[in-house]
């Protein structure tokens, strides 16, 4: 009986831990769909087109781009808004998995995807060329260089 129980023991915990990796994963993916939708809700909102939703992996995780050119006839207050729309999103994914989380609705799984997610979201709000940040960025540059 205790023999058994000692083997069984690292496979129950091998699979929940496996499990839990997988939901992570699974979240982290949902979140970063939910950001590009955002970029795409924006720019369909605002001209009547959105590109495609490409998928991918890169050197932190999953990722996924979305084809928001037609967002470049809007005006310039309607680009930022797009560019930061997708993080927005993000973070309230992250706040909605939180909340499941703190009402006891997979806590091992979703509270450290929410943390992930919303890293992964304030990255995407750097100021740094390939991020959403840089794009905000690039037309406030404009617009103060406009007013000069």
């Amino acid at each position: 009986m205790w023999a058994a129980t000692l083997v069984a023991f690292p496979l129950v915990t091998a699979l929940n831990w496996a499990g839990a990796v997988a939901g992570i994963v699974l979240a982290i993916v949902a979140g970063g769909l939910a950001h590009e939708m955002g970029h795409a809700a924006v720019c369909l909102s605002k001209t009547g087109a959105v590109g495609s939703i490409r998928a991918g992996v890169s050197r932190v995780g999953p990722s996924f781009v979305v084809d928001i050119t037609p967002i470049g006839q809007a005006s310039r207050s309607d680009r930022i808004l797009a560019y930061a729309f997708g993080p927005a999103i993000h973070s309230a994914f992250c706040g909605i998995l939180v909340g499941l989380a703190g009402i006891g609705c997979w806590p091992s799984v979703l509270f450290p995807a929410a943390v992930v997610g919303q890293l992964r979201a304030m990255m995407a709000m750097a100021p740094l060329q390939g991020h959403d940040g840089w794009a905000i960025w690039q037309e406030l540059q404009a617009e103060w260089s406009s007013l000069l």
